[in-house]
């Protein structure tokens, strides 16, 4: 997938429908949420690989109306390793701690 959107006040990953189906996703649960507009049901899947900067884990995933572009929140970033650099718009390795 070539586009997507790294938001930080969002904490998983979450992959539109049709790129789900394409990937053939296992659903995982589904579970009744309370939103702003009332009870909507949320499907969550499991054992999607994402690649970002050379780097490579397993995520569920939350589903996204189909055509939406996916998000990658804070878990997954923190699990690849990398931060969101602001100022210049780009993922940067988090460097190990000592």
């Amino acid at each position: 997938m070539e586009f997507y959107k790294v938001y930080l006040l969002q904490h998983h990953l979450y992959l539109p429908a049709d790129i789900i189906a394409r990937l053939g996703l296992p659903l995982a649960e589904e579970m009744e949420v309370e939103t702003a507009t009332g009870i909507e049901t949320v499907r969550i899947f499991q054992s999607a690989t994402l690649a970002l900067k050379g780097r490579e884990t397993q995520s569920r995933c939350i589903e996204l109306p189909e055509g939406e572009s996916a998000i990658v929140g804070l878990i997954p970033l923190e699990k690849l390793r990398l931060k969101l650099d602001v100022e210049n718009q780009q993922l940067v390795e988090v460097l190990a701690r000592i």
